[in-house]
């Protein structure tokens, strides 16, 4: 979908029929095919989507064997690049 598309539908309330289509006016067949679509176990399994970082020091959690923080500040010294 294009940005011009995207921005069209941003303030777009949705409704039955957008997620159903033409399901939405049989709602029969509709619980019908949801039970027979919740009997797979892949439609049914919880992922993990994020997770928190671990507790620790700043190098612990950065991974790094120098203290560096995302977000943190930084020093930078363009005379050092391109230097070997």
């Amino acid at each position: 979908m294009t940005r011009a598309r995207l921005e069209t539908l941003r303030f777009q309330k949705i409704s039955l029929a957008d997620v159903y289509g033409d399901y939405a006016r049989s709602p029969e067949v509709l619980a019908e095919g949801l039970e027979r679509w919740t009997r797979h176990a892949e439609n049914t399994v919880q992922h993990q989507l994020a997770m928190a970082p671990p507790m620790g020091s700043r190098q612990e959690q950065s991974g790094a064997s120098q203290e560096y923080v995302v977000g943190a500040p930084q020093v930078l010294d363009l005379d050092l690049y391109g230097q070997t």
